[in-house]
């Protein structure tokens, strides 16, 4: 690069990786030599100063940012030449953006130079990536880093390879095709000359660390590998300004074998061999310095001179190992390594547990012994003996925990590197028909050790020796471009990267094998020591479930912080960008935003066509808004950071009503409740799964004790009135059950008596008869030995059995049986509710912790600062108004409390107070509710919409949600973003962000008292001053018009709500619900787009989720979504619509109101008694929100004619329903849920202005019905495994989910409970009882769709498919006609 450039002045412009890159290679002397006196950062802030005088070297990789850059400085050139080199290899697109940014012409040069690594050793190199993975999957970034890094490395060394990975390794498959891809990509880079003499082509061989947990472990006694374990090697230089011993100048030290021949002669030789080779050195040296004082002649002073530069250096380098080895030898003795390490290499090339065992007991023991070295001495134990019988990994853990280290290294050690995930053959635990191995394995024992420290090989040592002598490697590393193997001979040539890292041992391991002959290159995404080792394993752990140390999980930790802050940060940055677009698309019309999504400009939509492709357009931006939305709102929650869960609680608040408001506009324009867009979710990569919206916990968690109180208050309402029994008695005996239980007893006490009457008689013959002691041995033998041929024929045919039937599960032939489903769903359950109560138990005690603080912070400030706050507030006060009266003459007049006091007055323009923010913020949202219910964009109601023009009503409607998300991710750019949080392991509250946000609460609170002093005081100077003082009583009115509405009179003035709702419950209006979760109600999410009056059961759950349970959940939500006051479920018989009311009840904690007509009958008599009932329902429910009100069988009082054997009474609330309806006032967290079996049979036009929303039902199809099936049976164990399900669902075709609950319970009772082991369940007992069932007719199929029809939205819609079509035939016609006329001018 510098030679290229020509002779002058340099500067070299570089950025984070390349830094290292040429730090690695040259000295700044070696800079300098080459004319370059100047290094800067392309990433960094620089001056703009122009120095022409200087050319410049660019050396960067070819990445997005450094591209951009760059292109800023060649648009603002500074220097007089550019001469450009990428790391890697740069698109075409990118040279292309650079040369028009270069409108100067100062570009003379643009090359690619692959040197995209660190080259450590001359057999070894670096990508200086930490901490690759997470969730043990690759980061993005971290994988296109490998890619390159190893792209780079095969075109520097001119190798077009084959390329191996290993087998069953996920990352190293992934990372081989990348770089296969990429070398097929760029043929033209990689077409170098053929195998010369038939030779094998080179092997590129992709590895993963998890085969080999060990090597990065265990303490290495190799000159290099122990300065790194011991000091750190970062780049060549070693760090030791923490030391107190090391002199000034040796504080920071190099370590280059390029630059230091010592280094680089005896980098790989062990510890004692380092030391006597020191000793030589420090004896040449003092050789040498004794011939340097024999200066007598001229001679002798010039030789002198001409070899003092050699003394100097000799002299530093003397210093500078000297210096090393010295800290090498004090922390070999300070933490006892030679014992530690001992054991460590037994352990990894031994299996003696008991001894080891004792060992590693007394060395974590001893206080000598570090920590960190005390878990690596139990991590090996770990890996060691995993699946030993005696295994005392937790015991083990317990130790470390007494002495405070970190247990949760272990179990993620296991997690990442345990038996489930090793390959390799590790701690040569081979079998017997290994003969190779175990040949390898006795030669190596018969020969002994040479070094108790150095017994351990790597495992890569084994891999290489398999690679040269041509073994088959297919099975293990399978070859990803097979064609360039057409025959099986050792490559010449053979290059290693380890996912994950590598280490100097196995550096060491390599440089042996380039010795005897090989040609081996080593690479790694870094380089290890044991404790990066261990930051990795912890790193790519984060986010995963630990299955496989379940004996462990109390010493795994409850949240890993890592995976938690990247969650953080990726969920603000993913929202950040997501409210952008979304905000620039609120700002435009249909027709940009059409014209936007499409990338062409905006026309006018001339035909149907065009509108409808425009619709289409409009319909998938805000379906793909309102998927991403939703992934965002089921990744939030988790926090456990008390501060931080504050804002995570706001901005989820204002992405699920987001959600909620695009639902609302897909439905305006979808005209359907339900929507869909296949083409939308598989861009996205979404599964339907991953589409639905999770109900937040916080919902009921904020409410706990709450919803106890409640609960508890019911139950002893009921207890009283006699309706529910304190404790709960068993039910008596039937007559019949009594009888058939006396008959038991006495046919059992009868076959007693029966057997004792035969003994005797038994006894008296044998008396009778004499027998020889031989014969009755003889016959006992034979009697056993009968028996005993039967058991063990019968335990046979059972093992075989057994045997077969597992054989048939493995292979996937057989379905597990039902117990043993059930079994693990539980367990997952189990687990998953552990994890989900940990966190919430963390949460907790952080979020006490943190109010306990923000008081003692809050009295701390009072105390400390209090006076001084309020003198500055008061002098400030006062020299505001002797100002006022030196400029006019005049005292000026105090702002009230209402305008803000004291801050109004200092409030400098273009800032706001408090006060006016929190003014500005009120009137919001008063205009947010008042214009919810009068705007048709803004309003539930599907009647309010009823008559609008719906071909054009494409517009969404204006977000109220998004404005508060962009104010939340402002606050997270102002506080979070640039927050330093990395190694703060605690969860704790910052204090520095409480004592800030305490300090202004308590200046406002002291600024408020010192107001009222100051306003007395004004008053006085007013009065001396002779200037009339006006009181006025009269509060400031704040502007708006005065609500027309009147105010609802209170009947019950002076009754408490204790009262009111014990009156309720007594009365049965408000009653008790079983506790269904809305996930019980089965079924999945709709794999395809279907209709509006088809949807699938996971599609009712979303919509209900989002039309009742956000709104009613957080009040929040319910401030900021369109008002839906009531919802209409209807749907056949057993479709489970009063389940979904009670799921919804569950979800939030709402109180249910029972207005059926067949449960207020007899009740509140008369029109006086009905006025109070829906008072009383109407208060109580305000008060006691959030509440549901309920009413079964809503279609009764809009009847047209009442059955006359119908004493309900159901026409009683038809007046007052549509009132009480519109009494709901939108802050009301109320919702009024109907259902219907017959919804046909009402008055359409009274029950739709009751009911904003309608739902139909369906019945379920086949894929609901299976499931439904499956999971029905799972309840049940043994004797179900071999039903066939997928029958029964073909079968129940036409019944319900409900239908097929209660035929199971039919069937299923406890005597046939019992039989399943014996006489397993058939399907025709099922269909016997399921055929006295009636299931749902097409009649009454065709009856709700009909019904469904004649709703709002059914009305809507219909109308807009009559616009289309008519359109689309007067289209036909003008086009018809155009051609009619064009015909006739050709005949012309």
């Amino acid at each position: 690069m510098c030679t290229e450039s020509g002779p002058g002045m340099k500067i070299i412009l570089l950025d984070k990786e390349t830094t290292s890159i040429i730090s690695m290679a040259f000295s700044q002397s070696d800079m300098l030599q080459r004319e370059v006196y100047l290094f800067e950062r392309i990433d960094s802030g620089r001056s703009n100063e122009r120095l022409k005088y200087l050319k410049c070297i660019v050396f960067i990789r070819p990445t997005k940012q450094n591209i951009q850059l760059l292109a800023n400085e060649l648009r603002n050139p500074k220097y007089s030449a550019y001469f450009i080199y990428f790391s890697n290899i740069i698109p075409r697109t990118d040279i292309k953006y650079l040369a028009e940014c270069d409108e100067s012409e100062s570009v003379r040069e643009v090359k690619e130079l692959y040197a995209d690594y660190l080259c450590v050793n001359p057999n070894l190199f670096s990508l200086n990536m930490p901490n690759c993975m997470a969730n043990l999957n690759w980061l993005p970034d971290a994988l296109t880093h490998s890619m390159q890094g190893i792209t780079a490395v095969l075109l520097s060394l001119k190798l077009n390879p084959v390329i191996r990975y290993r087998a069953g390794s996920q990352v190293a498959q992934l990372l081989a095709k990348l770089i296969y891809d990429q070398t097929t990509k760029e043929s033209t880079l990689f077409d170098f000359r053929g195998n010369i003499d038939g030779a094998a082509p080179p092997l590129l061989l992709i590895l993963d660390r998890r085969d080999d947990p060990v090597t990065p472990l265990l303490h290495q006694w190799s000159y290099q590998a122990m300065v790194h374990e011991l000091l750190q090697i970062r780049n060549n230089r070693v760090d030791l300004s923490e030391r107190s011993n090391v002199p000034k100048e040796f504080k920071e030290l190099v370590l280059s074998g390029d630059q230091d021949e010592f280094y680089g002669n005896n980098m790989y030789a062990n510890y004692g061999e380092i030391g006597s080779t020191i000793k030589q050195l420090m004896e040449e040296f003092q050789r040498k310095a004794n011939d340097h004082k024999k200066v007598e002649s001229i001679a002798d002073m010039k030789n002198f001179i001409e070899s003092y530069p050699q003394f100097k250096k000799m002299s530093g380098t003397v210093q500078k190992h000297l210096c090393v080895m010295g800290e090498l030898s004090s922390i070999t003795n300070k933490r006892n390594l030679f014992e530690v390490s001992e054991l460590e290499q037994e352990m990894a090339c031994k299996a003696d547990h008991t001894a080891q065992l004792q060992r590693i007991k007394k060395l974590i023991a001893d206080e000598r012994v570090s920590i960190d070295d005390a878990i690596k001495l139990v991590a090996l134990y770990a890996l060691r003996y995993e699946r030993h019988a005696n295994c005392e990994t937790s015991g083990l853990l317990q130790l470390i925990k007494s002495r405070g280290g970190n247990t949760q290294i272990v179990p993620a050690l296991i997690e990442y590197a345990g038996m489930h995930v090793r390959q390799g053959d590790l701690f040569n635990m081979v079998r017997i028909t290994d003969a190779v191995k175990l040949t390898r394995i006795l030669i190596k024992g018969l020969k002994g050790v040479e070094n108790v420290f150095t017994q351990h090989t790597p495992l890569l040592k084994e891999t290489l020796e398999d690679v040269f002598k041509g073994r088959d490697l297919d099975p293990q590393y399978p070859a990803i471009n097979s064609e360039l193997v057409p025959f099986r001979r050792p490559p010449q040539e053979v290059v290693v990267f380890i996912i994950g890292g590598t280490t100097y041992e196995e550096a060491l391991t390599v440089h042996q094998l380039n010795n005897a002959g090989y040609k081996v290159i080593l690479g790694g995404t870094t380089i290890h020591n044991s404790q990066t080792f261990i930051s990795e394993v912890l790193s790519a752990t984060s986010g995963t479930q630990f299955k496989h140390t379940k004996s462990m999980l109390k010493y795994c930790s409850p949240d890993n912080l890592t995976y938690f802050n990247e969650i953080w940060h990726q969920s603000q940055h993913e929202c950040e960008q997501l409210a952008i677009i979304d905000y620039e698309r609120q700002h435009q019309n249909v027709d940009t935003t059409v014209a936007t999504i499409s990338g062409v400009a905006s026309v006018v939509a001339s035909s149907v066509a065009a509108a409808a492709e425009n619709k289409a357009l409009l319909q998938a931006s805000l379906y793909e808004f309102y998927l991403r939305y939703i992934c965002l709102s089921n990744r939030l929650e988790d926090m456990i950071q008390p501060q931080k869960r504050e804002l995570v609680r706001k901005l989820l608040d204002a992405c699920l009503g987001r959600v909620v408001e695009l639902k609302h506009d897909l439905v305006n324009i979808d005209l359907m409740e339900f929507s869909y867009n296949d083409e939308v979710v598989e861009r996205l990569r979404l599964t339907p799964m991953d589409t639905e919206l999770r109900i937040p916990r916080y919902f009921l968690r904020e409410r706990e004790q709450e919803l106890e109180f409640r609960k508890r208050t019911m139950n002893e309402i009921l207890i009283k009135l006699g309706w529910l029994e304190e404790h709960e008695l068993e039910e008596p005996l039937t007559e019949m059950e009594a009888i058939r239980l006396l008959q038991m007893h006495e046919r059992a006490r009868q076959g007693r008596l029966r057997a004792h009457f035969m003994k005797e008689i038994r006894k008296e013959k044998g008396k009778s008869e004499e027998r020889s002691e031989k014969e009755r041995t003889d016959s006992g033998l034979m009697a056993a030995m009968k028996i005993q041929k039967m058991w063990r024929g019968h335990t046979a045919r059972r093992i075989t059995r057994r045997r077969k039937m597992d054989e048939m599960i493995l292979i996937g032939m057989v379905p597990p049986p039902a117990a043993v489903l059930k079994e693990r769903a539980e367990k997952l359950e189990k687990h998953n509710e552990i994890d989900v109560r940990r966190r919430h138990v963390a949460q907790k005690t952080y979020a006490a912790q943190f109010e306990a603080r923000k008081v003692t912070i809050q009295e701390e400030i009072r105390q400390k600062h209090g006076a001084t706050m309020k003198e500055d507030i008061a002098d400030e006060i006062r020299a505001w108004i002797k100002d006022c009266y030196d400029k006019t003459g005049k005292l000026p007049d105090f702002p009230s409390e209402d305008q803000g006091g004291s801050l109004h007055i200092f409030s400098r323009p273009g800032t706001e107070s408090e006060h006016s923010r929190s003014s500005a913020r009120s009137s919001k949202e008063s205009r947010k509710t008042k214009d919810k219910s009068k705007s048709p964009a803004r309003s539930g109601d599907l009647n309010v919409n009823d008559n609008q023009e719906d071909d054009v009503n494409f517009q969404p409607a204006q977000s109220v949600c998004l404005p508060d998300i962009r104010a939340e991710i402002e606050f997270f750019n102002d506080t979070w973003r640039d927050k330093d949080e990395t190694g703060i392991l605690s969860q704790a509250a910052y204090e520095d962000m409480i004592y800030a946000e305490k300090y202004q609460e308590v200046e406002l609170e002291f600024r408020r008292a010192v107001d009222d002093v100051m306003r007395q005081e004004l008053e006085l100077l007013q009065t001396m001053v002779g200037k009339k003082v006006k009181k006025s009583n009269k509060k400031t009115r704040r502007s708006g018009k005065k609500s027309k509405k009147k105010k609802e009179k209170d009947l019950t003035p002076d009754r408490s709500t204790e009262s009111l709702y014990e009156e309720l419950v007594t009365n049965g209006i408000i009653r008790k619900y079983p506790e269904l979760k809305l996930k019980q109600f089965l079924g999945d999410k709709a794999l395809t787009a279907r209709n509006g009056t088809n949807p699938s059961p996971g599609d009712i759950r979303q919509i209900l989720t989002e039309y009742c349970i956000l709104p009613l959940g957080s009040e929040a939500i319910h401030s900021c979504t369109p008002l839906i006051r009531s919802v209409l479920l209807a749907g056949p018989r057993g479709s489970g619509k009063k389940a979904l009311l009670h799921a919804i009840c569950t979800e939030v904690g709402a109180v249910l109101f029972d207005l059926t007509p067949a449960n207020i009958v007899g009740k509140y008599p008369g029109k006086s008694g009905l006025i109070m009932l829906i008072h009383l329902v109407l208060k109580v429910s305000r008060l006691l929100q959030p509440a549901v009100i309920y009413m079964g069988d809503a279609e009764r009082p809009f009847m047209k004619k009442i059955p006359k054997t119908d004493r309900t009474d159901p026409k009683r609330l038809k007046k007052d329903l549509p009132k009480m309806i519109k009494n709901i006032a939108p802050e009301d967290r109320v919702i009024f849920v109907g259902t219907s079996n017959l919804p046909w049979e009402a008055d359409q036009k009274l029950l739709q202005s009751v009911y904003n929303r309608f739902i139909y039902i369906p019945r379920p199809d086949y894929g609901a019905m299976s499931h439904a099936w499956k999971t029905l049976l799972h309840e049940y164990s043994g004797g179900i495994s071999n039903l066939d399900t997928s029958a029964m669902a073909k079968i129940s075709d036409g019944y319900t989910i409900g239908a097929i609950d209660a035929c199971l319970r039919e069937v299923m009772t406890c005597k046939r409970k019992l039989q399943l082991r014996s006489q397993p369940l058939t399907n025709a007992e099922l269909i016997n009882v399921l055929c006295t069932r009636d299931p749902v007719y097409r009649e009454e199929e065709e009856a709700f769709e009909s019904w469904w029809s004649k709703t709002p939205l059914g009305r809507r819609r219909q109308r807009f498919l009559e616009l289309e079509e008519e359109r689309l035939l007067e289209e036909q016609a003008q086009q018809a006609k155009q051609g009619n006329g064009n015909k006739k001018k050709g005949l012309n």
